[in-house]
C-alpha cells in the first residue's frame, strides 16, 4: 500500500511540474533587449521545427513578424493547441489590454504633461 501511495504522490508531483509556467525572461528562445518600469522589448529567435518551453507573459503584449510564412502553433493557458495564421513581415499583434492603454495615452494632451517653472 505503501508503494502505491509513493507512486501515486511521485506522479502528481512529476505532472505539477511538467505543467509549471516560467516567465518569458527564463525561456532560452526569448531575449530581453531592452526593458523600463513601463514596457519590455523581447528578441524571440525560434527556428523551424523547435518549440518554446511553456512560459507565461507578466506583461500585455504586441508582436511584430519579422519573417514571412512561418507556421506557428500557440497555445493559451487551458486552451488546446491550436494553428496561427501566417503572418506577412511588418504584421502587428496585441492583446485587448494593450489596446486600451494606448489609447488612455492618446486621449491624454501631452501639453498638460508639461510642468512650467
Amino acid at each position: 500500500m505503501n508503494a502505491s501511495r509513493l507512486a501515486a504522490f511521485f506522479i502528481l508531483v512529476a505532472s505539477a511540474a511538467a505543467s509549471a509556467q516560467i516567465p518569458v525572461t527564463k525561456e532560452p528562445h526569448h531575449r530581453v533587449v531592452f526593458e523600463n518600469s513601463q514596457f519590455r522589448i523581447l528578441d524571440v529567435d525560434l527556428p523551424p521545427g523547435e518549440k518554446t518551453l511553456d512560459h507565461s507573459h507578466d506583461r500585455d503584449v504586441v508582436t511584430i513578424s519579422m519573417s514571412s510564412g512561418a507556421e506557428v502553433k500557440s497555445q493559451s493557458a487551458g486552451q488546446s493547441l491550436t494553428d496561427r495564421p501566417r503572418r506577412p513581415v511588418g504584421d502587428v499583434e496585441t492583446t485587448a489590454a494593450a489596446l486600451e492603454a494606448r489609447d488612455a495615452l492618446l486621449q491624454e494632451d501631452p501639453l498638460d504633461q508639461l510642468s512650467l517653472r
